[in-house]
């Protein structure tokens, strides 16, 4: 499922508009009716499994990718020559990795980092009074602080006079947003606004407000699959700079290649706190901690949902969670997950971008992101295209 949706006017009424992507479309949990059996059949170019019909491309091979991929399970493989009730007899698919693109610019310069007046990127502003009654963290429940997440940004669609929440988003530099291309892969530019130091959507009362831009251009990752959301990463360039404020920062990007695996991140979003009806869309900016899940972990968990034995987690992904009640959810995607710098823990740096999931809160199942130290070229590359001064860069 994308993560994303509901209605947001000026002071961002709450109404929800479900999408749900078709490849993961149906469930609410990870527990799954299966018509997959998984045996060994017999083929003219095995090896070869029985899978219900709609696990088996058009090319014969077995779906490893997510696309397309609704309900199977699977148990022992027995041998058998003619495969059981709507399933047939599928080709194995080659155990390899593929759709991913780590460096497409691999020669182009990084441009030095600038010293914005905040002492550099990743930081909460603590020189505003936290203590008063409205803006006091509630550890307990994921309530943030008002400004604790400066780079935090809610995309908004304009649509017959009302502003529709369509995602969230991250900025990276105060004219260039970094988010999920499938948040903006239909979207035109001119229809989108980007709104930063957004807190509590409901009210006019906080102290500093909320900075409203448009998109001249959205830059789609090339390498951006709709069906598998591989590579899931979008840049958005400003019409004009957000300016500097307590509530409004820019966040740290991560070194390419870097691994964040076993420390704890945070997510952050306005989304559902559950899958369907019994849902509830939050008002105020959440905050979830979570572990960040190993490659081969993940991709075991991932193996026992509907998307088979063969599912392959792609290296443009990261995965976070699988731990009960604790999730992102609808509403959630394009928003950042970040975690603490290790050299400085007064920083936070973002590790992904939240993508997709099966289901949310299942206690064993972690939700998938964006793997951004994985593009993190691309992302350099297109700043240097702008002639923009790459302000992430932990200091």
């Amino acid at each position: 499922m994308h993560r994303c949706g509901r209605i947001m006017s000026q002071q961002l009424i709450v109404c929800y508009v479900s999408v749900i992507l078709v490849t993961f479309a149906s469930a609410q949990n990870s527990s799954f009716s299966d018509e997959s059996t998984w045996d060994t059949c017999v083929c003219s170019d095995g090896p070869c499994s029985c899978v219900v019909y709609y696990l088996c491309g058009l090319d014969g091979v077995i779906i490893s990718t997510g696309d397309n991929v609704l309900d199977p399970r699977f148990g022992g493989r027995p041998t058998v020559d003619v495969c059981s009730g709507i399933q047939v007899c599928c080709k194995e698919p080659p155990d390899t990795d593929s759709g991913s693109s780590p460096d497409l610019n691999p020669s182009t310069p990084r441009l030095p980092p600038l010293q914005p007046d905040r002492n550099g990127c990743g930081l909460r502003d603590t020189s505003f009074n936290l203590d008063a009654g409205w803006s006091r963290i509630n550890i307990d429940d994921g309530t943030t602080a008002f400004a604790e997440f400066p780079w935090m940004l809610a995309l908004l669609r304009r649509d017959r006079g009302i502003n529709v929440f369509e995602c969230g988003a991250s900025l990276i530099h105060y004219k260039v947003a970094l988010t999920a291309a499938h948040c903006v892969q239909k979207i035109l530019a001119e229809d989108l606004i980007v709104r930063a130091g957004e807190w509590n959507t409901t009210s006019f009362d906080e102290p500093i407000g909320h900075q409203d831009r448009g998109v001249s251009r959205i830059i789609l990752h090339p390498n951006f699959t709709k069906g598998s959301l591989f590579n899931d990463m979008a840049l958005l360039e400003l019409e004009s700079p957000f300016q500097e404020a307590i509530n409004v920062g820019i966040v740290c990007l991560p070194e390419p290649g870097a691994l964040f695996d076993r420390q704890r991140c945070l997510a952050t979003g306005w989304g559902r706190d559950a899958f369907g009806r019994e849902g509830k869309v939050q008002t105020t900016l959440r905050k979830v901690d979570l572990p960040i899940v190993e490659s081969s972990t993940c991709q075991s968990s991932l193996r026992t949902t509907r998307l088979g034995i063969f599912f392959r987690l792609n290296k443009s992904f990261i995965c976070a969670g699988g731990e009960g009640e604790k999730d992102t959810c609808k509403g959630d995607g394009g928003g950042p997950l970040m975690c603490q710098s290790m050299k400085d823990p007064l920083r936070y740096i973002q590790a992904g971008i939240v993508s997709w999931g099966i289901g949310c809160k299942d206690s064993q199942i972690p939700a998938v992101y964006t793997n951004v130290a994985f593009l993190r070229n691309w992302i350099d590359s297109q700043l240097a295209s702008m002639k923009l001064e790459n302000l992430a860069i932990h200091p």
